[in-house]
């Protein structure tokens, strides 16, 4: 693969100097943000976005049965964003499709953070997905401008989705950022090292992040360099961390976080490391690595570190709705991309229950 310097040396330029430019950095995200409660809620919720079966299961080769018994199901969330989860010392509570604003509100009011998984759920804002998110979205927006500590987090096709609710446009992602079954160390960006999320790892993981291809990558859509460069309302708004290269050689944003709000954006997945173990072609080079374990373990914390300095207390008298009540079902049969999915709303159901 060639390297265009002329256009390297712009971009690191430009990288520098944009925080600057746009009056934002380190002191001023820390003056933006609410200082923390003085004591930590210990028993953090976070609310995980189902998603459609019938995307997810046409989306790959997958066997037969576990398609058939996938497919009595409306919505679906891989188990391995819930362990990812569990492994911090938080719980999850899913979040249905397809459901008034009230319930919502209502999911808002009782969790501790949102995460936005990886999949291939439709993004347009006019999709349903993306509509229900943008509700979340502005509750959390709102919520943190009034000194309520809210955090996001999107992995993937999450990562997307936080670019395309910022801007509300799905213009900003390109539908041809082809980087699939690829391990990657990332490159950070000038003053990563100050942002919250990296400053809130270890400095071991950092440096394994930065050294060692631990960043699983599984897209073929993704968010240009060049178009956060060029985009105000993504640039404002979001501090770019790292970048990477397709294997066409083209720079994609890898992880990034709000300037002025805790929310948090991978284009990889930190759940694959610790809790997927297929050897589909498309996914047998995920690492399992000591070093990879700990990234996972290690975002984890940070984002579960984050929930925890959210008031919001989760009712323990509504723990059946909490997703261990749910049908598990074991879906890595013939290799597919999942080891374990947690399934929701059996097809034909007159109403779409919580678990």
């Amino acid at each position: 693969m060639t390297r265009d310097t002329t256009f390297w040396t712009r971009f690191w330029i430009v990288a520098t100097l944009l925080p600057l430019a746009l009056g934002v950095g380190a002191a001023a995200r820390a003056d933006a943000l609410a200082p923390p409660p003085s004591d930590e809620n210990l028993r953090p919720v976070i609310g995980v976005f189902c998603q459609d079966t019938d995307t997810i299961t046409s989306s790959s080769t997958i066997d037969p049965e576990v398609k058939a018994e996938l497919s009595a199901y409306k919505y679906l969330i891989p188990a391995s964003y819930v362990n990812w989860i569990g492994q911090a010392g938080g719980r999850v509570l899913p979040i249905l499709l397809d459901q008034p604003r009230e319930y919502y509100e209502e999911v808002f009011a009782k969790t501790n953070g949102i995460l936005f998984p990886g999949g291939n759920q439709g993004i347009d804002p006019s999709d349903i997905y993306t509509e229900e998110g943008e509700t979340l979205w502005n509750l959390a927006k709102e919520a943190n401008d009034n000194g309520d500590y809210y955090p996001i987090w999107g992995t993937c096709l999450g990562f997307e989705e936080l670019a395309v609710l910022e801007t509300e446009s799905t213009d900003v992602i390109s539908l041809d950022v082809m980087a699939t079954n690829l391990a990657l160390p990332l490159k950070l960006v000038p003053g990563a090292g100050s942002s919250r999320l990296l400053h809130g790892l270890p400095p071991s993981v950092v440096k394994a992040l930065r050294t060692q291809a631990i960043t699983f990558n599984s897209h073929d859509h993704g968010l240009l360099v060049s178009e956060y460069l060029s985009n105000r309302s993504l640039n404002s708004f979001f501090q770019m961390l790292s970048f990477n290269l397709t294997p066409a050689g083209q720079p994609f944003v890898s992880m990034m976080e709000a300037w002025n709000y805790p929310f948090y954006g991978t284009q990889w997945h930190p759940e694959k490391n610790n809790f997927e173990w297929s050897q589909n072609a498309d996914y047998s080079n995920i690492p399992h690595t000591p070093p990879a374990i700990a990234a996972s373990q290690a975002t984890a914390n940070f984002f579960l570190s984050e929930a925890r300095k959210s008031g919001h207390v989760f009712p323990e008298a509504e723990r059946n709705e909490l997703i261990y009540s749910a049908k598990v079902v074991y879906t890595g049969k013939g290799d597919w991309i999942y080891e374990q999915t947690y399934v929701f709303c059996p097809v034909g159901a007159p109403d779409c229950p919580v678990p």
